[in-house]
């Protein structure tokens, strides 16, 4: 592979988004830490379409949203370092790898928020009803969450192919 390797430049935007990455890596981490001793042993961890509770399991799932996000946080950040290693829809030469590596690697920090953040949306929905909060999933989380990861997905598919 001879893609150039350059320098891709943080704009606001990007720091931005790498910023809000890492609060919502915090605040997954605070609400596992804050509400673990509280929860009883057995916790709800599967909702249905309708946002009811179907499904128990131990309270110790809550710690996955951390550690995943933690790890999803890590790895698209070591990733996002090496963006001539990405698939691309174009052919990457060196008149467009600026373009083309800096909408990938915004691609990139755009997911690893939304992520973070339907993680935090997940924690929020297992924790509170385990605390006697009455709390149910809205229908409409689903497919805002789809809207939210695959939106920008199709965006980027658009703006990449367009030179």
């Amino acid at each position: 592979m001879d893609r150039p390797q350059i320098y891709i430049p943080l704009s606001l935007a990007d720091r931005l988004l790498e910023g809000a990455a890492g609060l919502a890596l915090v605040l997954l981490w605070a609400l596992a830490l804050a509400s673990y001793p509280y929860l009883p042993q057995t916790i709800p961890i599967h909702f249905n379409l309708y946002g009811q509770a179907d499904g128990v399991g131990s309270k110790l799932f809550l710690w996955i949203l951390p550690v995943l996000g933690t790890a999803l946080y890590a790895v698209m950040g070591i990733l996002n370092k090496k963006p001539h290693l990405f698939n691309y829809t174009t052919r990457i030469t060196p008149e467009n790898a600026l373009l083309q590596y800096t909408l990938a690697t915004r691609l990139m920090r755009y997911l690893k928020l939304t992520t973070l953040l339907v993680f935090l949306l997940i924690g929020l929905f297992v924790v509170l009803p385990a605390m006697n909060y009455t709390l149910h999933l809205p229908g409409w989380m689903l497919p805002l969450c789809l809207v939210l990861i695959i939106g920008p997905v199709i965006v980027y598919f658009f703006r990449s192919t367009v030179q």
